[in-house]
């Protein structure tokens, strides 16, 4: 359930299965005239992720439950289940499913698109892999989009299909991958909405997920002190489950955690009676020999800036059936993105202007106005089919649109432990996002509506204080609201809104910390500040960055000239595979 892997023609096939069985051990194969298919195991589980019934089949990768089974069990069901009324609504998890029944193929993930599919389709060949760099390993040639990876890097997503190599593509949650009578084709659904209403999400998301204390054994749940990840562990608790608490201490910028923080989750520990247990995600310094981890993991290595620590911890500490984040909180909640801005209704243009992409992305892009025709027409498609008037979006229109960044790039560690153990985001569940969506905008105000679903679930959790970006806070049970009692934190919020000069706001931000007593934040704040040279150094190694100027680099934050670093090991190890080509 770790891989998948599917190639018509049999060379580039051998290639991709020699580089995986370094690393994922064989779990199924299928051999065929243009059709070569394989489905490796977990690394830390080996449930069997396939099921044969004479000449047909069906396996999975990811995570799967369907009629309170998972695994092998899940997968008999389905396929006894899969014809063309079968809803793949009713499977909850991340996952990727191909079937052979009745002399057709088809291959889909779940709908709410949390499970990465990539592939390359051209003149009836196709490649099919977990990622678009083993993907690219086998494609005849190569072209890169280099904005698109400055995109990824300063925004985090771009809308839609494309990847930052040309020609292959991310499989939605509305399109299934078919292949009958020899040839290949990708088909696209409707996006589809539910009549649930939103005063029954909590119940439904129970509904949903209400055995699976029956289906794993052992459990395990990220932990901050946060709201996103008390959300989930209210849901687990709810239903059984009682999980080991992970939480990562590290000493870098990307991993950066707080003496409050750990505080709360230890309560969290102790007032639940839940192990905790801690991971080292101390950074190590980078010294090449990534190739490693990009042939096992492709461009999934580069989570947390590449921490080998983070890698490690997985390989070798994470000890449960069931992994679970925090992932898709946010959408439950207002955020100050939408929260601070000024405007009530606005256009489309407005959103991806003042929103959506940074100002910076202009100076550093080669083709900008390209770009932004891209990103523009992606949301379009997103607006078009949630009945949203791009002249007049008004902020409840938000979440709509914004839900296309959460599942590409909240999903990047989901993903990466799905190739581990089991992982869900179940709060991004396709059919409950979905009615997510209509929830009014004012009833996520102070995150009301994720605190009335922690109640729900878990009323205990709420007595507990929160601490949310970087900020204790309380829930005051007459309104459900979360409030920030901090009168510090406060005035502080309000400056960093009025203040644009960073050289300012390091003074201020200085001042706060001493204020606040934060040691460990004046000490991020004077690293942050030394490294920044090390960054940008790093920059002239980029070969298609090299006209761009320097001082552009010294204004953008050290983690996004880290990430553009690591995009482009990821394109040079492509580039040395070019030179092996089947």
């Amino acid at each position: 359930m770790g891989k998948l892997l599917l190639c018509s023609d049999n060379n580039r096939y051998n290639k991709l299965d020699k580089m995986f069985k370094m690393n994922f051990e064989k779990s199924y194969e299928y051999i065929q005239a243009q059709f070569n298919l394989c489905v490796y195991h977990k690394l830390r589980l080996k449930n069997e992720n396939y099921y044969e019934a004479g000449n047909e089949f069906i396996v999975g990768t990811g995570t799967y439950i369907y009629k309170n089974s998972i695994a092998v069990d899940a997968l008999k069901q389905i396929f006894e289940d899969y014809d063309y009324q079968f809803d793949k609504n009713d499977i909850v998890g991340s996952f990727a499913i191909g079937i052979l029944k009745n002399g057709k193929f088809s291959l889909f993930i779940d709908s709410g698109s949390t499970y990465d599919i990539y592939y390359s389709l051209k003149n009836n060949e196709i490649i099919i892999s977990n990622t678009i760099y083993h993907a690219a390993c086998v494609k005849d040639s190569n072209e890169f989009n280099y904005d698109d990876i400055l995109a990824l890097s300063l925004c985090g997503v771009y809308p839609g299909n494309e990847t930052f190599c040309k020609e292959i593509y991310r499989l939605s949650g509305l399109q299934t991958i078919k292949y009958e009578n020899g040839i290949w084709a990708v088909e696209e659904e409707d996006y589809r909405s539910y009549n649930l209403t939103d005063k029954h999400i909590w119940e439904r998301m129970r509904e949903k997920t209400g055995q699976l204390d029956t289906i794993f054994n052992k459990a395990g749940m990220f932990m901050t002190g946060g709201q996103d990840s008390r959300l989930y562990l209210s849901l687990m608790l709810n239903l059984g489950l009682n999980p080991t608490l992970y939480y990562g201490r590290g000493n870098s910028l990307n991993t950066c955690t707080k003496k409050d923080d750990e505080e709360i989750v230890r309560e969290i520990a102790d007032k639940m009676k839940l192990p905790l247990e801690y991971m080292n995600w101390d950074e190590n310094e980078y010294e090449g020999g990534a190739q490693k981890y990009i042939d096992k993991y492709g461009e999934l290595y580069s989570i947390y800036r590449f921490n080998k620590n983070v890698l490690r911890e997985f390989e070798e500490k994470i000890d449960c059936e069931l992994l679970c984040f925090g992932y898709f909180g946010e959408m439950y909640r207002n955020v100050e993105t939408i929260t601070d801005f000024d405007k009530e209704v606005y256009t489309l243009n407005e959103y991806i202007d003042e929103i959506y992409l940074p100002a910076i992305l202009q100076r550093v892009c080669t083709d900008y106005a390209k770009l932004r025709r891209r990103i523009y027409d992606g949301l379009l498609k997103i607006a078009k089919c949630k009945n949203i008037d791009p002249n007049r979006m008004e902020k409840g229109d938000f979440i709509k649109l914004n839900v296309c960044y959460r599942y590409r790039a909240d999903m990047k560690m989901n993903n990466l432990a799905n190739l581990f153990c089991y992982s869900v985001p179940f709060f991004g569940d396709g059919e409950i996002v979905s009615v997510l969506e209509n929830v009014n905008y004012h009833d996520k105000d102070n995150s009301k509506f994720l605190m009335q679903g922690i109640y729900f679930y878990q009323p205990e959790l709420t007595e507990i204080p929160f601490f949310s970006h970087i900020k204790r806070k309380e829930l005051d049970k007459t309104t459900f609201e979360l409030i920030d009692k901090n009168t510090v934190s406060k005035y502080k919020d309000r400056i960093r809104k009025r203040v644009s000069n960073e050289h300012l706001l390091r003074i201020l931000r200085k001042i706060y910390y001493v204020i606040v007593n934060d040691d460990k934040g004046k000490k991020e704040l004077e690293q942050e500040f030394s490294e920044k040279k090390k960054y940008t150094d790093k920059m002239v190694q980029v070969d298609w960055l090299r006209t761009k100027e320097e001082a552009i680099f010294e204004k953008l934050e050290n983690r996004i000239l880290e990430t553009i670093f690591l995009y482009d090991e990821v394109l040079k190890e492509i580039e040395r595979q070019d030179h092996h080509k089947v």
